[in-house]
């Protein structure tokens, strides 16, 4: 307070401090936020570059904001007499909502993307858990006519390469998350140390973790049931016989 700093070549003298805003504030931990009359700066700083000007309002509950967006518009041409033809060239009108909206149409398109991606993930994995499978059973046919032997049913053969299948799909998935997770630390750490001041962390939900192993469940379920059945159906002589 009361101390004089230097702008462009002109002296100013600190009159009040207000608190730092998230609104308003920089993106930079040094970033400086200076407020002073607009008459001031044109005067005063009217040979510098600072031909971009910014007002920040706040809107009342209930209120359409982008109707409001309109009226500001038509309110400050008529104020700064911008002509009807240059509005749209020298006039711009931006509301939180309509970032919020465009981030979340983004985010929408990104979410198709990435499940688009991860559905043709999951079905080359669900057929190369499907191949394996069938190479398993075909790798223990005289266990299997051995299991039959001894009293074992259809369902039962089938049980078990049923969890056998899931227990692989589940096991893959968890070490997926624990891998996925590691990877967004490490960026969340990179663009931590990016942005500067900005502190971003990681969030896994426990729902989320949830879906994951009950998508490895349904796709060991879904890839697994057509060897599962496939040895079941094995007559048992004939696998006691197998060589």
């Amino acid at each position: 307070m009361g101390r004089t700093v230097t702008l462009d070549g002109n002296e100013a003298t600190v009159v009040g401090v207000v608190e730092s805003s998230g609104l308003m504030g920089g993106m930079g931990g040094d970033s400086v936020n200076i407020y002073m009359p607009a008459t001031t700066v044109a005067l005063r700083f009217a040979s510098s570059n600072m031909g971009y000007m910014q007002i920040y309002g706040l809107a009342k509950d209930g209120v359409d904001i982008d109707q409001l967006t309109e009226q500001t518009k038509t309110v400050v041409a008529r104020i700064m007499r911008i002509p009807t033809e240059q509005i749209d060239q020298n006039l711009s009108v931006v509301s939180a909502q309509s970032s919020i909206d465009q981030l979340s149409s983004f985010m929408s398109a990104f979410q198709v993307l990435a499940g688009s991606v991860a559905g043709v993930s999951l079905l080359v994995g669900g057929i190369g858990i499907m191949n394996m499978m069938l190479t398993n059973v075909t790798e223990r046919i005289r266990e299997i006519g051995l299991r039959r032997a001894l009293g074992a049913t259809r369902r039962d053969v089938t049980a078990q390469f049923l969890a056998e299948s899931i227990a692989i799909t589940v096991l893959g998935g968890l070490i997926g998350t624990l891998i996925g997770y590691l990877l967004s630390l490490g960026a969340a750490g990179l663009v931590s140390g990016i942005a500067g001041g900005m502190s971003i962390a990681p969030a896994v939900s426990v729902q989320s973790i949830g879906l994951a192993v009950g998508i490895c469940i349904a796709v060991g379920v879904i890839f697994g049931y057509y060897p599962a059945r496939r040895a079941a159906k094995l007559d048992p002589v004939e696998a006691l016989r197998h060589q």
